[in-house]
């Protein structure tokens, strides 16, 4: 399994690619009017030592703490998950807000990595369409082997991938990976009666 973090989430949504995305999906016109001018004519200035800059209209990002951002972000990114179900029968994406989650299950270890790692791509090429990245630093990787060889064979196999024309790796975890209130450790697997509920999360997200 790969946990993965949208970098700057609220911050980076684009208005236009937003609207158009919501009229895209058949949204009621009167929701994305609405929308359209619950973001408009925003401002933001910078404040350092007490010393203010001029104030500059943003065409960009949603205000945090608004309950009406998570809903924006989530409209923003969907194509991002729902493609993931469709392009591979065994990867599944889930995602809470800014919190995404892909996992595969086959008997190879390396087939594993390569699904993941086409995948990702796939991830990384939406999430630059959908105007908003990915936090490289925040990926974490989880293998569950069966057997004291296919262990050995996980604590080796990295993944790996490029974004903004870097390659970055990811080594697998030693110790437990946190996605939002679960923890998956080596051996544990894909705790079933998490798995429903992270589900459920998604959906309200």
């Amino acid at each position: 399994m790969l946990a993965f973090d949208v970098q700057g989430a609220f911050d980076n949504i684009n208005h236009s690619h937003l609207l158009n995305k919501m009229h895209d999906m058949g949204i009621n016109p009167q929701l994305t009017l609405w929308t359209q001018s619950f973001l408009a004519n925003r401002s933001a200035t910078l404040v350092f030592d007490n010393q203010h800059d001029v104030q500059r209209l943003v065409n960009t990002s949603t205000p945090q703490g608004s309950p009406v951002s998570p809903i924006l972000f989530t409209l923003a990114t969907a194509s991002l998950f729902k493609s993931r179900h469709s392009s591979f029968n065994k990867t599944r994406c889930i995602s809470f807000i800014d919190d995404g989650l892909m996992y595969v299950s086959s008997p190879s270890i390396l087939n594993n990595i390569v699904i993941l790692e086409r995948e990702f791509a796939d991830v990384i090429r939406d999430t630059c369409s959908d105007g908003v990245n990915l936090d490289p630093g925040k990926c974490k990787l989880l293998h569950a082997p069966k057997g004291c060889l296919a262990a050995e064979t996980a604590h080796n196999t990295l993944l790996k991938f490029t974004m903004s024309g870097t390659q970055h790796t990811v080594h697998p975890q030693a110790g437990p990976v946190r996605w939002l209130s679960f923890h998956f450790t080596i051996g544990a697997g894909l705790p079933q009666s998490a798995m429903p509920q992270a589900r459920i999360l998604a959906q309200k997200g």
